[in-house]
């Protein structure tokens, strides 16, 4: 099929996708929308967030201006807190949902009633504390009427930024619909018209060669796929649900697909209609942002505890071959992207081998001696914490291969047939397959599909926990070793 045949909506600027690639567009979608959004349980932590400074602000502020009528410090601090939390709790019945967060007039009611609730637990905990007191605590009637007024006031601010945000397309999910032309043609327009917070940025027919269907999903950055297939058309489902087993999106089936379902598969709504989840995204946008954080943190104090040893590797490899000090290279990263990695230089730099062709063997005469010693502690990796500040690379995740780099003579991907579903998180500096002794060359296809199905469980598996045990693990010694060459 081809864009003609499905057009454009007024209801939304983007374009429908082509039936296969035009070199001329190649890494453009759409008309000028934005590629990056707003992770919800971000936005929900921050609206949280600015919910509790304005509570415990304007009671503290209230109470302090006067209102206190000799009531003890931590019996009105005490309140206080309590008050805010049982607010914050009755906000969290509906408050907090993106959708929501732009209604108005449903904030207001929402806020309100949650003030109220809040004020009850003050009045509540003063009664028990100091019974006799209670009815000269006016602060606390102040309070709810600064507090109603000002959360009102913030919310009110805040749905008109996230409406502007949502019309930019910086708050909606991004979906493909795949399939069927004229029933994908119907599902994009359910969802376009259907208020739900996604945003059709392209039409797939599902006859288009797989490859390139992924490709133009991964252009757009998807956050879903929609698959649009007559549930009697199973094979054709399956079909599909492989093919797409290798993005780092979650799949969504419109269609009652029985069998083809796999055990435990969940049910959501999109645009008011019921689909399967046949696929989900390895992490959760709070999974992602939370080893995010985590990476930075732990990667700016190692920089600076690291920083006079990679100094002192630097000069080493300046002053013992000639040559750049370090070395860039071609890897495979998320989303089956190009990267470009950065190590120490550890070859001569005449026989650097960019793609490789050749893997590094056991006292290869391309390495210099200064990077035989880099290699066997593996300090030559050194210089990857700034892809992890770049965010390129993660800390702890599956280990990025070069394009030509080959096991029995096969290339990679031709070896294992899930090789690609390892690119659907982030590559690390270390990874569950290393500290279980698979690294080093490669020359068996068993070597690298025990090195990818380590790779699957720590993507199937992935927790912070994890990532901690596999640091710990590394920093023991799980970077060096025989295979450290």
């Amino acid at each position: 099929m081809n864009s003609a045949a499905f057009g454009t909506s007024p209801v939304d600027a983007e374009i429908a996708l082509p039936a296969s690639p035009a070199p001329a567009s190649a890494g453009r979608i759409g008309t000028g929308r934005a590629r990056w959004t707003v992770p919800p349980p971000l936005l929900v932590a921050a609206v949280r967030a600015a919910d509790a400074i304005c509570l415990l602000a304007t009671a503290l502020l209230v109470w302090r201006a006067g209102f206190d009528r000799g009531a003890p410090d931590r019996q009105a601090h005490l309140a206080i807190l309590i008050g805010s939390v049982v607010t914050l709790a009755a906000l969290a019945r509906g408050g907090y949902a993106p959708r929501r967060l732009r209604a108005v007039p449903t904030q207001a009611r929402l806020l309100v009633v949650a003030v109220l609730v809040g004020l009850a637990a003050i009045a509540g905990c003063m009664a028990s504390l100091d019974p006799d007191s209670l009815l000269e605590q006016y602060w606390i009637l102040v309070w709810l009427l600064v507090a109603s007024g000002l959360l009102t006031a913030w919310r009110a601010v805040l749905g008109l930024a996230l409406g502007a945000l949502d019309r930019a397309g910086w708050l909606s999910r991004r979906v493909a619909v795949a399939g069927s032309p004229d029933l994908a043609a119907g599902v994009m327009e359910r969802i376009m018209t259907g208020g739900a917070d996604w945003r059709v940025v392209g039409l797939f027919d599902d006859a288009m060669p797989a490859a390139d269907l992924i490709e133009h999903c991964r252009q757009a950055r998807i956050d879903a796929v929609v698959i649009a297939v007559p549930p009697q058309q199973r094979e054709r489902i399956a079909n599909l649900r492989r093919q797409l087993a290798v993005m780092a999106a979650d799949v969504y089936l419109l269609a009652d697909i029985g069998d083809v379902a796999p055990a435990g598969a969940g049910v959501v709504a999109i645009a008011d209609r019921p689909a399967v989840v046949i696929q989900r995204r390895p992490l959760s946008e709070w999974d992602a942002l939370t080893k995010r954080v985590f990476d930075l943190a732990l990667t700016l104090i190692l920089l600076v505890l690291l920083a006079p040893l990679m100094v002192v590797i630097s000069a080493a490899i300046k002053l013992t071959s000639s040559g750049p000090v370090l070395f860039h290279q071609p890897r495979i990263g998320f989303d089956n992207r190009t990267m470009w990695m950065v190590k120490f230089r550890s070859m001569y730099h005449r026989s650097a081998d960019l793609l490789a062709d050749q893997q590094t063997t056991l006292r290869d005469p391309r390495v210099t001696p200064v990077g035989r010693w880099l290699r066997k502690l593996s300090l030559d990796e050194l210089p990857q914490l700034f892809n992890v500040l770049a965010g390129s690379m993660s800390l702890v995740g599956p280990r990025p291969h070069a394009p030509n780099t080959k096991a029995d003579g096969r290339l990679f991907p031709d070896v294992v047939a899930d090789y690609a579903r390892r690119h659907r998180v982030k590559p690390g500096i270390t990874g569950w397959a290393q500290v279980n002794g698979w690294r080093g060359e490669t020359r068996t296809a068993a070597q690298i599909e025990e090195r990818v199905r380590c790779d699957l469980y720590y993507i199937d598996n992935w927790s912070l926990l994890l990532d901690l045990k596999i640091l710990w693990r590394t920093a023991m010694g799980g970077f060096c070793g025989p295979a450290a060459y």
